[in-house]
């Protein structure tokens, strides 16, 4: 199996970002219009050229929260109330972010809105090194990304080798690399096992 990982140096703080109406936006007038552009489109069944961009928008939204949806993992990486989460991406949107941008901002809102915490900032890297990954040069779909992202916060509660070490990334990388191939149990083993070799060698290598 070959992976690939490219890197981002975009600050974790982006992906955090979390607006729930215009109101909270840092650009409230842009936002507002085209609040109102996809809301009276929405109210026509989105026909017409002129909604064309909105119909794209709703169509993106619906997919994020249908790959939510699909996801096979306990708990489901979004929660109930998803509309929650349809709007962290919609207003993300509005303000004319760019659709992994939004993709992240709606991984972070469906984080928070199922209780990760903290955790919730400190998985932002797993999700967008996910959304550039491959394996044997087929992309890892999307809602493989967003079990990682739940897989993340199960690791980070089972497994910790203080000192700032964030083993969790890599050993969630390991489970999202195996999902194409593999059902949920036979990941997550895969998970604990990378985590609790690495956790070994750092207790020898201490002494």
């Amino acid at each position: 199996m070959t992976t690939s990982a490219p890197e981002t140096t975009a600050p974790e703080t982006m992906d955090s970002e979390l607006v729930e109406s215009c109101e909270d936006a840092p650009d409230e007038k842009s936002c507002a219009k085209e609040e109102a552009t996809y809301e009276r489109c929405a109210a026509s069944g989105f026909a017409g050229g002129r909604c064309r961009g909105s119909k794209a928008l709703d169509r993106d939204q619906r997919a994020f929260v249908a790959d939510c949806d699909r996801a096979e993992v306990t708990p489901s990486p979004c929660p109930k109330i998803t509309e929650f989460v349809a709007n962290a991406y919609r207003y993300c949107r509005f303000l004319g972010r760019s659709t992994l941008r939004c993709d992240r901002a709606a991984r972070y809102a469906a984080c928070i809105q199922r209780g990760g915490g903290l955790i919730c900032t400190l998985a932002a890297p797993v999700y967008r090194a996910c959304q550039t990954r491959s394996v044997n040069g087929t992309k890892i779909p999307r809602r493989f990304c967003l079990e990682g992202d739940v897989q993340y916060q199960r690791c980070r509660h089972a497994y910790s080798l203080g000192s700032g070490r964030d083993m969790c990334r890599p050993a969630t990388a390991v489970y999202i690399d195996c999902r194409p191939g593999a059902g949920v149990q036979v990941c997550e083993q895969a998970q604990d096992d990378y985590a609790r070799r690495t956790i070994a060698i750092v207790r020898e290598r201490r002494g």
